[in-house]
C-alpha cells in the first residue's frame, strides 16, 4: 500500500498496488480525515465500483465501471437512478 499525505500530515490517498499497477481499493480523504472516495482498480484500470462521499461523510453517488465505461445504474443520495449504457447516459 502506498499513502500520499497533505502538507498537514494527514492521509490524502491510499493506493493498493500489484505488479506496479493500482490493484484493489484506492481511497481518498478530505483533509479533515473524512473518506472522500473509494475506487476499485484492476491491473491499473478502474474496474468495478466507484463511491463518492460528501465532506460530512454522507454517500453522494455510486456507479460501476467496466472496461473503462460506466455501466448499469448510477445512484445518488437523492435516490435518483440514472442508467448508463456503453458509457452514455
Amino acid at each position: 500500500m502506498v499513502r500520499e499525505y497533505y502538507a498537514s500530515g494527514k492521509v490524502q490517498k491510499e493506493i493498493m498496488y500489484a505488479n506496479q499497477k493500482p490493484n484493489g481499493i484506492t481511497k481518498t480523504y478530505y483533509e479533515t480525515g473524512v473518506l472522500e472516495s473509494e475506487t476499485n482498480y484492476r491491473d491499473g484500470f478502474i474496474s468495478g465500483f466507484y463511491k463518492l462521499y460528501y465532506p460530512n461523510a454522507q454517500l453522494e453517488l455510486v456507479y460501476t465501471i467496466k472496461e473503462g465505461e460506466k455501466v448499469g445504474d448510477f445512484y445518488t443520495t437523492t435516490s435518483r437512478v440514472i442508467n448508463y449504457w456503453r458509457g452514455i447516459l
